[in-house]
């Protein structure tokens, strides 16, 4: 998987591709979206927040690996630590269709 981001079947999670940040971005924009943006969704410490769920601090440190999640969500150094990525952009005017008048 580390190799070729193809998820082997067979490994109890499902078949997919696991894209790196700039392989999204990069098949957006061939897609034809502009201003491309690709966001790590959980941020750099969501393992913190899930290795303190139920311990004594959890509140404190889900609410620092939220805070970090939001200031960090696109800065590139750190989009790979999240484990889900999330693209947004923007469709041209041109490429847009309008809805039939009647």
């Amino acid at each position: 998987m580390l190799t070729n981001g193809v998820n082997d079947p067979r490994s109890t999670f499902t078949p997919a591709y696991f894209h790196r940040a700039e392989e999204l971005r990069d098949e957006c924009r061939v897609a034809g979206l502009t201003d491309v943006v690709v966001h790590g969704l959980e941020g750099p410490a969501w393992t913190a927040a899930e290795a303190a769920a139920n311990g004594p601090l959890a509140e404190v440190v889900f609410s620092g690996a939220l805070d970090l999640a939001r200031v960090y969500t696109s800065e590139p150094a750190l989009i790979a630590a999240s484990v889900h990525l999330l693209a947004t952009g923007l469709v041209p005017a041109s490429g847009r269709r309008r809805p039939a008048v009647r």
